[in-house]
């Protein structure tokens, strides 16, 4: 979906790259920190704290993200956003208020390397 409205402000866009050295080593460093740290950082959080945990983590990102854009840009959140804030929190707190899950959760060990 991003890559059309990207070609398409790109086409409109009348700024061009001025130091195209800058430009590579810049997308070369988003592209392995965002995307693969964050991945790393994700696959760490399923194997430590389960699938189930870090899902509900990641649906949680864009709520603090609305939080944490109040102070500092000043955003104050609409009663719409509170209410999906609160309607989120609510639907993570019911799914996680359950001391055991139906579903069994099962080791997977790593294969030794040299043995």
């Amino acid at each position: 979906m991003s890559v059309p409205v990207v070609g398409l402000l790109a086409l409109t866009e009348s700024a061009g790259v001025t130091d195209w050295r800058q430009f590579w080593s810049t997308m070369v460093l988003l592209v392995l920190v965002n995307s693969m740290g964050g991945a790393s950082l994700f696959l760490v959080g399923v194997r430590n704290g389960g699938a189930a945990a870090m899902t509900m983590l990641s649906s949680v990102v864009p709520s603090v993200t609305a939080l944490i854009a109040w102070p500092l840009l000043g955003q104050v959140p609409t009663t719409g956003a509170v209410s999906g804030l609160l309607l989120g929190f609510g639907a993570c707190r019911l799914g996680t208020a359950t001391s055991s899950s139906s579903v069994a959760r099962t080791a997977v060990e790593e294969p030794t390397i040299g043995g």
